[in-house]
């Protein structure tokens, strides 16, 4: 997300009839987003400047040796939350969420296809009460988990609680964060159905460097009592840090992956 203003923009310059609204709040932290508004039925646009210009980053890694890229894309429930219906064409706020999650899992399979993984920043799953079993099987089984484990849903301030985690299909990558696993035994238990977990070892909400010695033996820790952990990460997203600190959080992290694979 560097050379994104924010986790919706420019991502919704390929939606047909939004528009950026008014700066809030994301969530509970001091980090501002700008809301989305629906001017109409939303839809895919046939030009797509955002995705185009990101497969074109892409590239250009791809020229230089990188062989890894991926795109943080905001997830259907969490967008769906910052959207504000000014025409009023949904009847509910569930319509909003299934008609955003097509998009995204269009766009996301466009991604994956052209070899690049795909994140999806769900943090309003772990906060929202308003989640039906059809509606969990409209997007995430049914749009979501035959693209596989190419894409990570990334849920972070929290962890969903148990209902929601034994409808989630066990094939996409999981995205869950440390500190919240280690604080309830039975989500930690659901998570051993996943094959697939990406654990969110390093803090990007708090400035203060962790211990590297630390953040291995959690590791280890976890791997041990069943967790298949395939991905380390940030327990969220970078902009909540001074540049400064963020790059080495970033270095911390590496040094992290470099040790446990040795």
């Amino acid at each position: 997300m560097y050379f994104d203003d924010d986790i919706f923009y420019p991502f919704i310059t390929d939606i047909q009839n939004v528009e950026r609204g008014w700066l809030v709040r994301y969530y509970d932290n001091n980090y501002f987003v700008r809301n989305i508004v629906i001017k109409s039925k939303i839809s895919l646009k046939t030009t797509r400047p955002w995705f185009t210009e990101k497969i074109g980053v892409y590239q250009k890694l791809s020229d230089l040796g990188f062989s890894e890229y991926i795109v943080a894309l905001p997830g259907p429930l969490t967008i769906a939350n910052y959207s504000i219906d000014e025409a009023r064409v949904y009847v509910s706020k569930s319509q909003i969420m299934i008609d955003y999650a097509r998009i995204i899992a269009e766009i996301a399979e466009s991604y994956i296809n052209n070899g690049i993984r795909v994140e999806l920043h769900e943090p309003e799953l772990c906060f929202t009460s308003q989640l039906t079993n059809e509606l969990i099987r409209q997007i995430y089984v049914d749009l979501f988990s035959p693209l596989g484990e190419k894409v990570h849903l990334v849920t972070y301030f929290g962890v969903p609680n148990l209902e929601i985690l034994n409808l989630l299909p066990r094939d996409l990558t999981l995205g869950i964060e440390a500190i919240s696993l280690e604080k309830s035994r039975e989500i930690f238990d659901k998570l051993k159905d996943f094959s697939s977990i990406r654990l969110g070892i390093v803090d990007s909400r708090n400035t203060k460097m962790e211990k590297i010695d630390d953040l291995i033996s959690l590791v280890f820790k976890l791997e041990d009592k069943g967790i298949h952990i395939k991905y380390l990460s940030f327990n969220s997203m970078t902009e909540f840090l001074p540049e400064v600190i963020a790059y080495k959080k970033v270095k911390l992290l590496k040094r992290v992956v470099e040790a446990i694979k040795h």
